[in-house]
């Protein structure tokens, strides 16, 4: 019962983050009424952002639930996220007004990247 609660407790924050880009990509318009060019950067910066946060969620999860160790943990996570990514893209071509692009899925794949760097930092001042 207690592997259960971890697992559950490791599980549950990336899981819930995956269900929140599914809602989001659901909706049919995201225009934020800002110009045109901001909102265009605000949507880019969001993609990585969400990315990136999924990326980190799922690292933790797979050290914290499964015992994967850190460079392992981290490469599993970009992987996994970086498929949801296409998933997404997929996703969004049957919700009427969205689109499915590549670039939408290069923007995810900076912020899945941008976990790298994060995490190995994160670990050598954690061992040092």
């Amino acid at each position: 019962m207690q592997n259960l609660g971890k697992f559950a407790a490791a599980w549950a924050p990336p899981t819930l983050w995956a269900g929140l880009i599914f809602y989001i990509s659901s909706i049919p318009n995201l225009e934020s009424g800002f110009p045109e060019t901001a909102d265009f950067i605000l949507r880019k910066a969001g993609h990585a952002f969400m990315y990136l946060a999924l990326t980190l969620l799922i690292n933790r999860a797979l050290r914290k639930a499964h015992g994967v160790q850190n460079k392992k943990a981290l490469a599993l996570a970009m992987l996994i996220a970086s498929l949801y990514a296409v998933s997404d893209e997929i996703h969004q071509r049957y919700v009427p007004g969205r689109h499915g692009r590549a670039r939408d899925v290069a923007m995810d794949a900076i912020g899945v990247g941008v976990a790298w760097p994060l995490v190995i930092f994160s670990q050598r001042r954690q061992s040092s």
